[in-house]
């Protein structure tokens, strides 16, 4: 009996233990973003906020995947036992991460009462500089490639990503406000290329429900804490400032933006992809002159150059979602039965800022880690493949472009032991453009809270149009190299879930059954049964009508 109750006791004790673990990096990430110190007191304000706030948050997650097994939706793959999973770690209490990870999991019956990517009609500015939280996911992205007065050169990225977590449906039933129903998690790097050194800041994030978010469209405003972007007056979104800190390192970017080309319209007037709903609402503005200080442990440092920012905002990608028109939908459950077709991808991105004052952006899509072989000691070989975006002229003038790329480099990660791409050559036909795009420093790996691995960093360019010599800077991205292990084992290890093959196939993508892709052969048929009943039906009424 004693040893019963000693037994009793530890698991209290290690709960509790848990338990303040999570609330104090909710506090730290919190006193990170008002650039206090790790031992400062935060705000009675913000305390009184965080009172039951990760109970609060399991207790809705659970709710959520209640009503999300209540609605039914024809020809969508349902995830009871993954569900079920869910509620009883919910009932534990939920952090902003572990809601997060949770949602990556979530299959596509999720997507069901965000908004798709039909439901706006066109990009209308200046509406349209702000976030329509009723979108699933979406980011406010910053990138610089700058030089200080002895001609070094910078790279900065400042990044705040934002999701809403649960149906706006199903908040208002739970009587949760657009924002308090926000995650947003903050993306901040610099690269110092004489000292070929990235650093990167705290991947801090913050719950809406905290106060500390804050979006706006005219005047622009994109804030978390003391980290902003912000237009100095309405009606114009330049001039523009920025400011973004890490006051544990200490790294802190004070940018000024002056002036920039007209709005770049990416894919379709702004959609890329449009999949039947599914897609992104996706605008970029390049060319953005700035000049500013960072801050790097005490020294401060002048730089300027060319910044890049783009806002964007998703329907249905990430996690994947299902087609809300029901013919679609049939169609793709039939063609994926029969292909086999993963749902899994990531995807190379590109921003190149010439020197002749034109800029290109391109992208190429891949499929999941798993099907690249990079792991083992040597990198993959050369990877050539197409991809395609914009080219802007000197006038701000946009046209589409198509090309080719290859990486040409890779880089070992020591976290995901993963190769990731880390040099390319270009060649763009049409223009009669070839580069080469190098990393200014040696690794740009960085890290999400729940660590998954991207690399994005500051890039050189050199190459030629025709025979003219041609350079630039810009930035490279790659995301979702890393395949499944690294994916499971870090999520897994922040929601407290073991990591065994059973747990790995619950919460893996199940392939199309056979009966649901028979379910969708028949609504697919059904128009042309019905055709030929009422085909039929008008013939015996013509022949009754001769009798």
């Amino acid at each position: 009996m004693k040893k019963l109750i000693v037994c009793l006791i530890l698991l209290v004790m290690l709960a509790s233990g848990v338990a303040a673990a999570d609330e104090a990096k909710i506090e730290n990430d919190i006193r990170n973003v008002l650039w206090l110190p790790s031992s400062a007191p935060l705000p009675a304000s913000i305390k009184a906020k965080l009172k039951n706030n990760i109970t609060d948050a399991g207790q809705r997650m659970a709710k959520m995947f209640n009503m999300l097994e209540k609605h039914w939706l024809p020809l969508v793959p349902r995830y009871p036992e993954r569900y079920a999973l869910f509620k009883k770690i919910s009932a534990k209490g939920l952090t902003p991460i572990q809601m997060i990870r949770m949602v990556n999991f979530t299959g596509p019956d999720y997507f069901y009462g965000f908004k798709t990517i039909d439901d706006k009609k066109k990009l209308i500015f200046p509406q349209d500089l702000g976030a329509d939280l009723a979108y699933q996911f979406g980011w406010v992205f910053f990138v610089g490639n700058l030089k200080d007065a002895a001609g070094n050169d910078y790279g900065i990225e400042c990044v705040v990503f934002r999701r809403a977590m649960i149906a706006p449906p199903f908040a208002k039933a739970m009587d949760l406000s657009l924002m308090d129903n926000q995650i947003s998690e903050l993306q901040y790097a610099v690269s110092f290329g004489d000292k070929n050194l990235q650093v990167q800041g705290r991947s801090a994030v913050i719950a809406g429900s905290t106060g500390l978010i804050k979006y706006q469209a005219d005047p622009f405003l994109v804030a978390v804490g003391k980290n902003k972007a912000w237009s100095l007056q309405k009606g114009a979104l330049f001039p523009m400032k920025l400011q973004w800190n890490d006051p544990n390192i200490p790294m802190k970017v004070e940018m000024t933006m002056h002036s920039a080309k007209p709005i770049l319209y990416q894919g379709d007037q702004g959609k890329t992809p449009d999949i039947y709903g599914l897609g992104c609402w996706y605008y970029s503005i390049p060319h953005i002159m700035a000049d500013g200080v960072i801050t790097y442990k005490g020294k401060a440092i002048k730089v300027k150059g060319k910044m890049w920012m783009d806002n964007q905002w998703v329907a249905g990608l990430m996690p994947i979602g299902y087609v809300p028109n029901l013919y679609i939908r049939a169609l793709s459950n039939t063609i994926n039965y029969f292909t086999g077709k993963s749902e899994e991808y990531g995807w190379d991105w590109y921003c190149i800022q010439l020197d002749d004052d034109t800029e290109i952006t391109v992208a190429a899509p891949h499929e999941g880690g798993e099907d690249i072989d990079n792991k083992g000691p040597n990198p993959p070989p050369n990877m050539t493949k197409a991809c395609e975006g914009k080219y802007v002229d000197k006038n701000g003038v946009p046209s589409e472009l198509k090309g080719t790329l290859t990486i040409t480099d890779w880089i070992l990660s020591k976290r995901s032991h993963c190769w990731t791409p880390n040099g390319w050559t270009f060649s763009f036909p049409s223009l009669d453009i070839t580069f080469t795009m190098k990393p200014i420093v040696h690794n740009q790996l960085l890290y999400f809270a729940s660590s998954a691995e991207y690399r994005e960093g500051a890039t050189r360019v050199v190459g030629k149009r025709g025979n003219k010599k041609l350079t630039g800077y810009g930035f490279a991205e790659g995301v979702n190299y890393v395949g499944h292990d690294w994916y499971f084992t870090q999520n897994f290890a922040t929601l407290g879930i073991k990591d065994t093959p059973v747990n790995r196939l619950l919460m893996t993508t199940k392939p199309i059954s056979f009966w649901m892709m028979i379910k969708s052969v028949l609504v697919l048929i059904s128009p042309f049964v019905l055709l030929l009943v009422l085909i039929v039906f008008i013939w015996r009424w013509i022949r009754s009508r001769k009798k």
